[in-house]
Formats: structure tokens, C-alpha cells, sequence
């Protein structure tokens, strides 16, 4: 279980608590592993130019994290994609 923020934003006291019971709110290596092949996969097939976390797209939303768009950082660095295109 992980919510990728280091200082637990968005997450109730009760949530908090499971998480430091059950994980460190940080990524395993599977988790990171999985989404660099689902990413590289979506990319060969459907050719992606946009990447972005919830937050970027969504108002109001602490996913993925701060630990989590470093990643999603890394990953569209690497790609070379877009930040998704707010909605208005």
C-alpha cells in the first residue's frame, strides 16, 4: 500500500495509520517496474505525447504523490512526453 507522498497529503489519520502499518507510502521496485513496461508498452502501441499525474489533470488531487511525480518526471523526461493539457 503506498500513496507516494512523503508527508502523507490527501490522506486521512485513519488511512495514515494503515499506511505506516502495512508500507512505507513509497513505491517497491515491482510497482516501478510495472509502470515503466505498461509506459513503454502504451507508448510503442498507441504512441503517447502526453504523461501527467492525477494532479496535473485533475483539481484537487494529491495523487500520485510527491515521490510519484518524481517518477512520472523521470518517465516523461525520458520519453520525451508533454505535461497533460489542463482542462478548463
Amino acid at each position: 500500500m503506498a500513496d507516494l507522498d512523503s508527508q502523507n497529503t490527501g490522506l486521512g489519520k485513519i488511512q495514515g495509520f494503515v499506511e505506516n502499518v502495512l508500507g512505507d507510502g513509497s513505491a517497491s521496485s515491482q510497482m516501478i517496474e510495472s509502470l515503466v513496461n505498461l509506459t513503454r508498452y502504451l507508448n510503442s502501441t498507441y504512441g503517447i505525447k502526453y504523461f501527467g499525474g492525477h494532479q496535473e489533470a485533475i483539481p484537487n488531487r494529491y495523487c500520485p504523490g510527491d515521490m510519484g511525480m518524481e517518477w512520472v518526471q523521470r518517465i516523461r523526461n525520458t520519453y520525451k512526453f508533454s505535461k497533460p493539457i489542463e482542462k478548463q
